[in-house]
This record gives C-alpha cells, sequence and structure tokens, in this order.
C-alpha cells in the first residue's frame, strides 16, 4: 500500500514542478493596465464612443443638471432646433389629444372581477385580462409582473379591476 501512495505524491509533485516550469518560462505576459497613464486610459475610452467627465463635470450634471462646460454649447443649438420642431408638431399635438380625449370618452370603464384559485400561473392571469379587455398585451403584463417581482406574490381570492387601471395598479390589488 505504501509504493501506490509514494507513486502517486511523486506523480503529482513532478506534475507540479512542469506546470511551474511552463508558467514561469513559457507564459506570456497580458496587456498590463498598470503601466497605462491616465491620459492614454481616456484616449482609449474615448475611441470607443464613451464619454470621460471630470469629478466637477460630473457633480455639475447631476446635482444641477446642467451639461459640462464642453458640451453647453452643442446642447443650446440642440435646444434651439427642439424648440423649431416643438413648435412645428404642436399644433399637430394639440388636434392628437382632442382626438385622445374623445377615445378615451367612448372608451367605457368596466368592471372585472378577477378569482385567483390556487396552482393559477401570472401567465394565466394575464391572459384571463386580456381575454377581458382589462389590458391590452398579456404578455407585457406579464413581463412586467416579472420585471417587478409581483408574480411571486399574487394571492388567492377574488378581486375588482377595472379597465382603466394600469399594470402597477392591477399588480398592487392582485398582491395584496
Amino acid at each position: 500500500m505504501k509504493q501506490p501512495v509514494r507513486a502517486f505524491s511523486i506523480g503529482l509533485f513532478a506534475a507540479g514542478i512542469i506546470l511551474l516550469a511552463i508558467f514561469l518560462y513559457f507564459d506570456t505576459p497580458q496587456n498590463n493596465t498598470d503601466n497605462i497613464s491616465q491620459q492614454e486610459m481616456i484616449k482609449a475610452i474615448e475611441e470607443d464612443g464613451y464619454q470621460v467627465l471630470s469629478e466637477d463635470e460630473y457633480i455639475s450634471l447631476s446635482v444641477n443638471n446642467e451639461p459640462p462646460k464642453d458640451q453647453k454649447n452643442e446642447s443650446k443649438t440642440k435646444d434651439k432646433d427642439k424648440e423649431q420642431e416643438k413648435d412645428q408638431t404642436d399644433d399637430t399635438k394639440s388636434k392628437q389629444k382632442e382626438q385622445d380625449t374623445k377615445d378615451k370618452e367612448k372608451k367605457e370603464v368596466k368592471k372585472f372581477t378577477l378569482k385567483v384559485e390556487p396552482g393559477l400561473a401570472s401567465s394565466s392571469i394575464s391572459s384571463i385580462l386580456e381575454e377581458n379587455g382589462v389590458i391590452d398585451n398579456a404578455s407585457k403584463f406579464n413581463k412586467y409582473l416579472e420585471e417587478n417581482d409581483y408574480s411571486q406574490y399574487v394571492q388567492l381570492g377574488t378581486f375588482e379591476l377595472t379597465t382603466d387601471m394600469t399594470f402597477n395598479q392591477i399588480a398592487e390589488a392582485i398582491t395584496n
């Protein structure tokens, strides 16, 4: 029993020595980022399409919601262009709002009673709500439930829902 154990340990030792030699003598090092200056890093990042901000610029953006000094002129011209576009589309938007208001008035708010029974999945609930006109798209509502962690907290019971409720309102109603 001693010989097989010794042979095994010698084999492991030899393999370790070989791997160490390969690592030390034949391994080529990857590019080391410790030797890159800040200017080189900034240049590389900007070439990839990113924007680099100083600490002052970042604070200015986050606190005052103002663009950095370099971008102020660009944003002013963009703002002027947006204002011109806004003036042109204001008439169209007001007409569209009137039409939307009329459409909403035409749609009656309907009530629907949802009964959640044991074993009913959130995807099934979404389908039932779509079939009864409470929501327009079952897959979007199901995705909303899953992304906002409502799907696992759906309660059993009967819930009064209306066609004018938002996804959030419906989700809150069936999870409380």
